[in-house]
């Protein structure tokens, strides 16, 4: 729902970086973008990290709040 949701607004200069939980990829993933590391889901659920200027939000579960958070008028 999460990556459905990411491809409907237009946000000049997006980046989305899946980071599955385990395995190999994960390794790949957190080798190139070390900041994700630590970057963890939330109860099992797919969790999103919104981050602009170097500073995330609090990680949520919730499509509408990441959506929500996305928006830079806040």
């Amino acid at each position: 729902r999460m990556l459905t949701a990411l491809r409907r607004p237009f946000v000049p200069n997006k980046v989305v970086v899946l980071r599955p939980p385990d395995g190999p990829e994960a390794a790949v993933i957190t080798k190139i973008a070390t900041y994700t590391e630590m970057q963890l889901s939330r109860g099992g659920a797919a969790t999103a990290y919104v981050c602009r200027n170097r500073v995330c939000n609090l990680p949520t579960t919730d499509v509408q709040e990441m959506l929500s958070s996305m928006n830079p008028k806040q």
